[in-house]
């Protein structure tokens, strides 16, 4: 209703549906797509701005959830995406976490959650030109995961998360 993408209400969401159809449950699938396609538009829109460095409301921390939600529903990489995927990976922290922006409790409030989103949205996202460059960027990000001490069941989730998306062997 407000015209924005929010990450609970739409990326989170999109995760959620993805690892419900994974499960074999029934889903929507006329619901889902279009709530794909409205993040993909929603995307564009900010597309020229993001490349300019202006980062849409939220900034790292939605562009990460956006990203990692369009990629459980399978949204083809565009320039939106890869205009997203750049603004992720240039404001990255050196020590290759991603830094929180917005700080927005209860939901944003974990490095290691906006870490571990903008690796998934970089896999998924790094323009194929610049691939070398996004998978130094991911190899930090998944480097500080690894290294982070969890705080919150959020964090913890997340840091599996992380390292799952990372090709973490899974006995770890």
């Amino acid at each position: 209703k407000t015209g924005c993408v929010s990450c609970h209400h739409n990326s989170l969401t999109a995760i959620t549906v993805s690892a419900v159809r994974k499960a074999g449950l029934p889903v929507n699938e006329q619901i889902a797509r279009q709530q794909r396609d409205d993040i993909g538009k929603y995307v564009e829109l900010w597309r020229e701005r993001v490349l300019q460095g202006q980062g849409i409301p939220g900034d790292s921390d939605t562009i990460a959830h956006i990203l990692a939600g369009l990629a459980a529903e399978q949204f083809p990489p565009d320039p939106a995406t890869d205009a997203l995927a750049q603004y992720l990976k240039n404001d990255q922290l050196l020590d290759g976490r991603s830094r929180i922006d917005a700080h927005r409790p209860p939901l944003e409030t974990s490095e290691i959650e906006f870490t571990a989103l903008a690796l998934r949205g970089l896999q998924a996202y790094a323009p194929k030109a610049q691939r070398p460059k996004y998978d130094t960027a991911m190899w930090r990000m998944a480097d500080w995961i690894r290294s982070a001490r969890p705080r919150t069941n959020t964090d913890r989730a997340f840091q599996i998360l992380g390292l799952v998306w990372a090709g973490e062997d899974p006995a770890t």
